[in-house]
């Protein structure tokens, strides 16, 4: 058992580490292996309790690789539900992060005016397509359009975001061109997300017409490497 639990350590993995050290603590107290355990086990707790956090963190974002059914590539997509107490009637809005073949890098919030907070909802990513796109076809109206959950008026407006504990930045937003789509994008994607490399929580104050309705993501667990593709062996 105090082999198993040495290996557990060796390669880090202090979840297992944590049950095998704890057996040898119970079953063998006066053993060798106890008293050469016993005095790092706070530790190994304390680096699986992190592990666990960690994972939790990860476990936030949903990534998706999927053909671009527009032409040739790949579109690379991650996002992460905004934080909203179990009873709130209002939308569920996530935070999608794109890599397109041929639209580029792009930030953006998109609404879901089906599901809830606390429901599964649907793990895929609509196609809100570009933030610029060709018009739309005659006859797509704005009437025949759903009316758009922000008040950011044409041709963009100013949002503020926080990161942990700094100062608000203010980042330009617009939303796509075929308006009423639920997407509101988010200029200046490198900045953007190199402040949330760095940071544990997001905080966005949305525009919307009955006014500001703040935006919290645990973004710790963001990998950026799950939105390029893989490099060839």
């Amino acid at each position: 058992m105090a082999a198993q639990y040495d290996a557990a350590v060796t390669r880090e993995d202090f979840a297992l580490a944590q049950i095998l050290g704890n057996i040898v603590l119970v079953q063998y107290p006066g053993s060798a292996e106890a008293a050469r355990i016993r005095p790092v086990y706070t530790q190994i707790i304390a680096a699986a309790e992190q592990q666990r956090d960690r994972k939790r963190q990860a476990d936030l974002w949903t990534y998706h690789a999927v053909p671009n059914k527009h032409g040739v590539g790949t579109v690379y997509t991650g996002f992460i539900w905004a934080l909203a107490a179990p009873d709130s009637r209002e939308p569920s809005i996530r935070l999608v992060l794109r890599n397109h073949p041929e639209w580029g890098l792009s930030a953006y919030l998109l609404l879901d005016r089906a599901r809830r907070p606390g429901a599964p909802g649907d793990s895929s990513v609509p196609d809100v397509g570009a933030a610029h796109a060709t018009p739309p076809p005659a006859g797509n109206i704005a009437g025949d359009r759903v009316a758009s959950p922000y008040h950011c008026p044409e041709p963009a407006c100013h949002i503020s975001i926080r990161f942990d504990g700094g100062a608000a930045q203010i980042f330009t937003a617009y939303e796509p061109d075929e308006r009423g789509t639920g997407a509101l994008f988010i200029e200046d994607y490198a900045l953007l997300t190199a402040a949330i490399e760095a940071a544990q929580w997001m905080t966005i104050d949305m525009p919307t017409p009955a006014g500001i309705r703040e935006l919290r993501f645990e973004v710790a667990g963001y990998d950026p490497q799950r939105l390029t593709p893989a490099l060839a062996p």
